[in-house]
């Protein structure tokens, strides 16, 4: 808050929802101002705002830092303001300024709806693809070797360790059950996990990543160790399934894996992408269990995908960073 009265919030005929932000009750020759900083990724802001007051003379105004972005007077209904943002640090600030003499109509204005860029996280975040990992079967006695990555997201460098179940093992090089790592902001690291069976059975369980002290995500794991495998072509997905994509953020493309209910021959399906208003963005068409979306003409922000089937209601996030 700022200049000579504080704005309010007020439920007098909002864009949408219930409540608005109406700006203070201020004098000729003064102002009322709202702002605030946020680190954020490079993006765009837009919010909704309404003016009544004396044409060209009593001004509701937008900055960012400082540099006006619009200003409006008279008598302006409720409609859309958007500007590009770049990423780092901003003060975004909304200001009702008055002159000297005449009043009119209510004399202020009124935002509703914002959406700011992503922000960025001040602490350590990590996206990890995929998100599931099925070896199928595997004969006793060999062993077959998949591939997860670890992203840093956040704002500074991470250290955590990973440990696998019975069963399997994860190697930068080398073989173990247990190792640790360290990734810098920004930055991702590809490891290995090995399934190598002694006995005919079912080794299910989860891969832990572990970043102290309270960051802990899992990677559900499953193999079937058999003493002859069966040709790939009979196997089939008892379920439905959308599993994630990776790179997440995303700057250029990105590759959205999923399973269907069916034979691993009949797997493919559309994919329907959202922005963060929830408006069908496009629709890309998965080939085999995964869907490449070219990003790079998508603005910076927040989407949601889904796959097109009934049988499947999961959403899931996808950043948008370039």
């Amino acid at each position: 808050m700022g200049g000579n009265a504080d704005w309010t919030i007020t439920s007098s005929s909002p864009y949408q929802g219930d409540y608005c932000a109406q700006s203070g009750d201020i004098d000729h020759n003064q102002t009322t101002e709202l702002s605030v900083d946020l680190d954020v990724y490079a993006g765009e802001i837009s919010f909704y705002r309404k003016v009544f007051s004396e044409s060209s003379y009593d001004f509701l105004q937008f900055y960012i830092d400082g540099v006006m972005q619009g200003q409006w007077s008279g008598n302006i209904g409720w409609s859309e303001v958007t500007c590009p943002v770049t990423a780092g640090n901003h003060t975004f600030k909304w200001v009702y300024e008055k002159d000297s003499y005449v009043s009119s109509g209510q004399d202020c204005g009124w935002i509703d709806e914002i959406s700011f860029p992503p922000l960025t996280p001040s602490f350590p975040v990590i996206a990890y693809y995929p998100t599931q990992l099925n070896f199928g079967q595997v004969t006793v006695g060999e062993d077959s070797t998949m591939h997860f990555t670890i992203q840093n997201v956040g704002a500074s460098s991470i250290d955590g360790n990973i440990v696998t179940p019975a069963g399997y093992s994860v190697a930068e090089s080398g073989s173990k059950n247990e190792i640790s790592f360290s990734i810098s902001a920004g930055s991702s690291q590809t490891f290995d996990l090995t399934f190598a069976p002694t006995s005919e059975q079912t080794y299910e369980g989860n891969l832990e990543i572990t970043i102290p002290p309270f960051q802990q995500e899992t990677i559900p794991v499953s193999g079937e160790g058999v003493m002859f495998a069966v040709d790939p072509s009979s196997q089939y997905y008892e379920n439905t399934a959308l599993l994630g994509n990776y790179p997440n953020p995303a700057s250029d493309f990105t590759r959205i894996k999923y399973h269907l209910k069916g034979s691993i021959n009949d797997q493919n399906a559309e994919i329907r992408i959202y922005n963060i208003k929830g408006a069908l963005v496009k629709k890309v068409n998965g080939i085999d269990g995964e869907a490449n979306f070219d990003v790079s003409r998508l603005s910076n922000g927040i989407y949601f995908y889904k796959l097109n089937r009934t049988s499947c209601n999961t959403v899931k996030k996808l950043m948008i960073v370039k």
